[in-house]
């Protein structure tokens, strides 16, 4: 047994020193194997700070710019500026690593190695950064190839004055560490481990599938009454899960009274997104549910625990990353499946670097070289950013 080494063998202040108790077991190692010192509670409480922030200082730059111009509230958040997006979203991402920050401190945790901060050795950044490169070159070729829409949402915000500038410079210095921090830093490690166990475990498999049953009716009943069906089901959610939190509150307190908040978010979402799709697309996401229980189904039946379970429950946390990343930016390119496609593969590439390397930084520097050819290559195509009307197919 492993006994903690005295400050005198070098152990500094905060460092993780592993210890080994009589009985326990130790957790699975390996290079696909995470074992992040976060939970998916901490996951939910970052998710909730982010868009709670988002809002509240869109609501604060929407009035300072009310104040300024004097136009109507409903017109500027219908036409949402860049000097309301960028401000609102940089004071909600430094909100999210405050909380971030004070997590890992109360846990006396090293910020940058519970993130995995693994600066590659040498010039092996100088690789990486031309693998974004590469990437982006990947992805002009595949919008050539692709049948594009003439006009993506997204592109309206560069057409404001100035916004060009501001968009480059946020998403080459801000927007690659912030999504990677999110998505590849806590997001994959926390599924990683998440979805090793609970493919591991029958009965979380056949929880799993109760609960994607459950969804399928719930979101036709969205789009059933509108909007007096979702409102009442988003009601239920929220009624039913504090029910439910209350219930285990009273027996334990801790992770396991608040573990029923991700299955109500879950049916919380789904029920405020359902009246937002067609029909045809609610059908073809219940026929996705039916195959993924189905799969869960088959695993329950045939696969208990060992390298086979551990194998798929590691595939379903990068293909999860990906897909999360790629929705997320949705709106921005109007639900068109052919930029949403690019989109997906750009994902896939990062959450595999991130994994494969088990390195956040990594992944931060794949994404900055991509922006930043996107970026250079639309600065040179629009003349230095002043024909921008070219940025239209």
């Amino acid at each position: 047994m492993d006994s903690i080494p005295s400050p005198e063998f070098g152990v500094t202040e905060g460092q993780q020193v592993p210890v080994v108790l009589a009985g326990a077991v130790e957790p699975p190692a390996g290079p696909w194997i995470e074992n992040p010192p976060w939970s998916g509670f901490d996951l939910l409480v970052l998710t909730c700070v982010t868009v709670f922030g988002i809002f509240f200082f869109t609501a604060i730059a929407v009035g300072i710019l009310h104040g300024i111009y004097k136009q109507p509230l409903s017109e500027l958040a219908g036409n949402p500026s860049v000097w309301m997006v960028v401000p609102a979203e940089g004071a909600a991402y430094l909100v999210m690593f405050a909380v971030l920050y004070w997590l890992a401190g109360s846990r006396r945790l090293g910020f940058w190695s519970a993130l995995s901060w693994n600066w590659p050795e040498g010039f092996g950044w100088a690789g990486f950064l031309l693998a974004g490169f590469a990437l982006a070159l990947v992805a002009g070729l595949l919008q050539r190839v692709l049948p594009f829409p003439k006009e993506l949402p997204i592109e309206k915000l560069f057409l404001q004055p100035g916004a060009a500038q501001v968009l480059a410079l946020f998403g080459v210095l801000v927007a690659p560490f912030v999504e990677e921090t999110f998505f590849r830093g806590l997001l994959y490690p926390v599924a990683n481990r998440w979805l090793r166990e609970v493919v591991s475990s029958p009965a979380r498999l056949q929880r799993g599938s109760l609960l994607l049953l459950c969804l399928i009716p719930w979101g036709f009943v969205a789009q059933w009454r509108q909007p007096l069906g979702w409102m009442v089901l988003v009601l239920a959610a929220m009624t039913g899960t504090g029910i439910v939190c209350f219930l285990r509150g009273v027996k334990e307190i801790g992770p396991a009274a608040v573990r029923p908040i991700l299955a109500g978010l879950a049916f919380f979402s789904w029920g405020v997104l359902a009246p937002h799709v067609s029909r045809k697309s609610m059908v073809a996401a219940s026929l996705v549910l039916l195959g993924v229980v189905f799969g869960m189904t088959m695993l329950r039946l045939k696969l208990r625990t060992g390298r086979a379970a551990i194998g798929i429950g590691i595939a379903c946390s990068l293909v999860l990353t990906a897909v999360s990343f790629t929705l997320l930016h949705g709106s921005q390119l109007g639900g068109s499946w052919s930029p949403l496609l690019v989109l997906l593969v750009i994902s896939s590439v990062l959450t595999f670097a991130r994994a494969r390397t088990k390195s956040l930084a990594t992944s931060v520097i794949i994404h900055v070289g991509y922006n930043s050819a996107l970026f250079g290559s639309m600065y040179f195509a629009t003349d230095h950013f002043r024909n921008l009307e070219h940025l239209t197919r």
